[in-house]
């Protein structure tokens, strides 16, 4: 979202927007995982 700020005017209404519909589309992806039988797949840092 930053890079995007760089290059383009953003309304700042948008961004607590987006961040929400971020949160929402990763529980959705947990839930459909989850309904699947599925295991979470764990972010890991590459150092």
């Amino acid at each position: 979202m930053i890079s995007l700020q760089s290059e383009q005017a953003i309304s700042p209404s948008a961004l607590p927007y987006i961040n929400r519909l971020s949160d929402l589309l990763f529980v959705l992806a947990r839930l459909i995982n989850y309904e699947a039988g599925l295991p979470d797949v764990l972010w890991q840092h590459q150092r």
